[in-house]
């Protein structure tokens, strides 16, 4: 509630037209002094926590705060965040950020927002499970590194969303379609299309790189590659599948859900996932 000065109410009410502007004048000024703008979360790398509301959840303090005026709901507070009770206001939340000292995502912490199309992570951040479910919004913003990303949010309903790197991110890159760690070594998501060529540095592609990309047909793994992860190329269009010698690791169903007839492995692999190769009908 916004405190008005009853003589301004009085001006507004019977005063004279250049009063009543006046009057006009300076409740709007308070009105946009209680505003917050959603571009500041981000620019500020700060999470502004005015008018904060306390949740208890499993003995952990979760601050929140929600923006009526720019549909932002921004969490912080906590170093784990786990699924929260904001109430009614679920549904008019477009936009969530996470602050900065949030270091850990749980499983379905972020799901049940119907209309969210941005959520954005303000600092390095450890997903353990997919955090939306069925709710991923279109955009994800980035400031630093998201371990597990692949997993937070992949989804069998929704495709991926759209990766925006904010803040001068010291940990990724794009190219090609692709999202890459700074140094090359890791394929760490690959956006869709038809074919894909794994760079020459690359040692390692995460865990649902390529999780449902259905189009996905042509492969093309290099010499230096040697992890495989769990899920990462599950129920692509890959139906012929050659594995350079380095490779040491396949993960839990990698491959699974394709329409591989046969492959190959070398005497290096040291380890092969359950269900690797296992097809889905």
């Amino acid at each position: 509630m916004i405190g008005v000065d009853t003589s301004v109410l009085y001006l507004m009410r019977g005063g004279k037209p250049m009063k009543k502007i006046i009057a006009i004048i300076l409740v709007i000024t308070m009105l946009a002094c209680n505003s917050v703008n959603a571009a500041s979360f981000v620019q500020d790398k700060k999470v502004e926590l005015n008018n904060e509301h306390m949740k208890d959840y499993n003995n952990s303090s979760v601050k929140w705060r929600f923006d009526e005026k720019s549909s932002v709901l921004s969490f912080s507070g906590c170093e784990k965040l786990e699924k929260v009770d904001v109430g009614q206001i679920k549904n008019q939340v477009r936009y969530i950020v996470l602050a900065d000292d949030i270091k850990e995502i749980s499983s379905g912490s972020l799901s049940g927002y119907f209309n969210l199309s941005k959520v954005t992570i303000l600092g390095d951040v450890v997903a353990t499970g997919n955090a939306f479910y069925l709710d991923t919004p279109r955009t994800l913003e980035l400031a630093g590194r998201c371990e597990n990303l692949g997993e937070m949010i992949s989804s069998d309903m929704a495709p991926f969303p759209k990766i925006v790197l904010i803040n001068n991110n010291k940990y990724y890159e794009e190219k090609d379609r692709m999202l890459l760690t700074k140094d090359g070594k890791e394929l760490v998501l690959f956006y869709g299309g038809e074919s894909l060529k794994v760079p020459d540095t690359v040692e390692k592609i995460d865990s649902y790189a390529c999780y449902q990309l259905g189009n996905l047909s042509d492969v093309k793994l290099n010499g230096k590659l040697k992890e495989i992860g769990d899920y990462a190329f599950y129920h692509t269009g890959i139906s012929t599948l050659k594995l350079k010698n380095n490779i040491q690791i396949i993960g839990e169903q990698a491959f699974a859900g394709n329409n591989i007839k046969t492959v190959k492995f070398n005497k290096k692999i040291k380890l092969i996932g359950k269900y690797c190769l296992m097809t889905i009908f």
